[in-house]
């Protein structure tokens, strides 16, 4: 370069060294430093575009540079356009600034690819509908969702404006606020929509918009409330495992089937221990609601501020104690499937208006909310008082009576359906008999147990088939000490604890179903001779009648 410089310093020539704009190695240092060495006048022309030099000949003619100094092309072209033109061997500088710009273009070049698979990546991966809009409320970009949900394709989308295919956004993008979560109507479909103008410096110059097609969001809502309902929210029992062969029973399933195939509230009343759940469960389990959510709550079994919580949920902040973030309430839990309300009739007054209304509405609100939420439940309720008295002294609101009692399940009691006892005591004792290890005989503690349901054939069972269960695992627990010989019958139902078993099974006191006079008359005679271990000559002394009258009246 050197010598290049000192054979032109005589010929008063106005020197251009050519020169790509982003040459390193400190290349304007470097020609400064030359300018004051050879004491000539030397400029660096710079070429933007590779291999193009018609910009910076075009430069040099105007700075009156008469001398082009450059690689081989470069002189070349230099030549070509009427230069006198030098060519310069490469420096190791030179060369090393190749290999860094060919780096840097590669590296610039691989980013560009990298940046751009990305960002078409990023728009893609994202299950909603993305559109982003100039300030003249031009499509500027689209992603494949937003094609779906508008049912248009990208030439047709790209550069167009965007109320083309949503005019029912015009108030919002005219406005340029930001809206979340609105509901637009787009060719008769429900479209959510987010809506985020772009600012810099106070000035809009675009926006972002999200869509969601409705249908989608609920179907994703159920994806999550299934998966709520396989951690435990769901029934067990169908209306074919609820055992009893009796015609009180039977009658009670095959009316619980019909009503569970309809959407209408239930109200099942019986007596505690009868099996109430387990008919709601059954009847949830047969209704369209069975892929659904099945919840249960026992209104007596919390104070009222705690119910109301449970039921409705609550928000962040609520009150002390409040779980961050806030909580479901079972009725939302409970969307598309079926709310059990258990005890009904303990509920107090001010939150029988609130549910009352979630009845009417369907919809709640949580504790320390402002927000309505829509919940699609079916409520079956149940109680083992008598509520409509409670309806007369005005403890329990009417209307609510009436909206929970659309249909109605009365479940028996099991003194009115004996003939089931069998059944139940045989499943409870399969259920309940500890292992081979405890070295029980099955045969012999089955005798016992039927011995003990003759006895008390009497006993009007208060606490139902759960009572009756109790019995059979009493029996189970003490059936080395029942099984002794000396034990009598008496001792027997005593040591077993039934409420009031003294007097039950007093000889004076035997209890008959209610039936004509001749029909209370035979079951009198018949539990008499039973219980006085079917001895006839005890029987009729006891029933003051001939031991012929007697065989009579057993035998037909």
């Amino acid at each position: 370069m050197l010598d290049t410089l000192a054979n032109l310093k005589d010929t008063n020539q106005k020197i251009g060294i050519i020169a790509y704009k982003m040459a390193t190695c400190n290349f304007q240092e470097f020609v400064h430093s030359l300018r004051n060495i050879s004491k000539i006048d030397i400029e660096v022309i710079n070429y933007i575009t590779p291999y193009n030099f018609q910009d910076a000949f075009k430069t040099a003619r105007e700075k009156n540079i008469n001398t082009i100094i450059g690689g081989s092309f470069a002189v070349e072209e230099a030549q070509k356009a009427g230069f006198n033109a030098i060519e310069i061997l490469p420096t190791e500088c030179t060369i090393n600034n190749i290999f860094h710009q060919a780096k840097q273009i590669i590296h610039a070049k691989r980013k560009e690819e990298e940046d751009a698979v990305w960002h078409t990546k990023f728009f893609e991966t994202i299950d909603e509908g993305i559109i982003t809009i100039n300030h003249n409320k031009v499509i500027t970009e689209i992603n494949q969702k937003a094609l779906e949900l508008l049912k248009i394709n990208y030439l047709k989308a790209k550069y167009k404006p965007v109320l083309d295919f949503m005019p029912s956004l015009k108030d919002t993008v005219e406005a340029r606020t930001a809206i979340k979560d609105k509901v637009i109507d787009i060719d008769g479909e429900n479209y959510a929509i987010n809506y985020l103008p772009l600012r810099l410096s106070k000035r809009s110059f675009g926006a972002i918009i999200n869509l969601q097609n409705v249908s989608t969001i609920q179907n994703l809502e159920n994806i999550i409330r299934e998966k709520t309902h396989n951690k435990g929210l769901s029934a067990k029992f169908h209306l074919s495992d609820i055992l009893g062969t009796s015609e009180q029973i039977e009658a009670v399933k095959k009316k619980s089937l019909k009503y569970a195939k309809t959407d209408f509230n239930i109200f099942i009343e019986g007596e505690t221990g009868t099996g109430k759940e387990l008919f709601a469960q059954g009847v949830h389990l047969a209704s369209s609601r069975a892929s659904g959510p099945f919840v249960a709550i026992n209104c007596a079994s919390l104070p009222e501020n705690l119910l109301e919580s449970e039921l409705f949920g609550y928000n962040e902040g609520a009150f002390t104690g409040a779980k961050k973030g806030g909580k479901e309430g079972l009725f939302e839990l409970a969307h598309n499937g079926t709310v059990f309300l258990d005890e009904i009739g303990s509920m107090g007054y001010s939150m029988q208006a609130r549910l009352l209304r979630v009845i009417q509405e369907k919809e709640v609100m949580r504790v320390g909310g402002a927000k309505v939420i829509p919940v699609n439940t079916r409520i079956v309720a149940a109680t083992n008082i008598p509520i409509f008295k409670q309806v007369q002294e005005g403890t329990f609101r009417k209307d609510l009576y009436f909206r929970i009692n659309e249909l109605n399940i009365r479940i028996p009691p099991l003194r009115v359906r004996r003939s089931d006892i069998p059944i139940l005591y045989e499943h409870f004792l399969k259920s309940n008999l500890p292992g081979k290890e405890q070295n029980l005989n099955y045969p012999k503690v089955k005798s016992m147990i039927q011995k003990t349901i003759k006895l008390l054939d009497t006993y009007d069972w208060p606490g139902n088939i759960r009572e009756l269960e109790n019995c059979i695992k009493r029996i189970i627990a003490l059936y080395e000490e029942l099984n002794s010989d000396s034990i009598s019958y008496e001792q027997f139902v005593k040591e077993l604890a039934f409420p009031g078993s003294e007097s039950t099974n007093n000889n004076n006191q035997i209890m008959v179903n209610l039936g004509t006079l001749k029909e209370m008359e035979e079951q009198l005679i018949l539990k008499v001779y039973e219980q006085l271990d079917n001895n006839k000559s005890a029987a009729a002394d006891a029933l003051n009648v001939s031991r012929t009258t007697l065989w009579r009246h057993l035998n037909i």
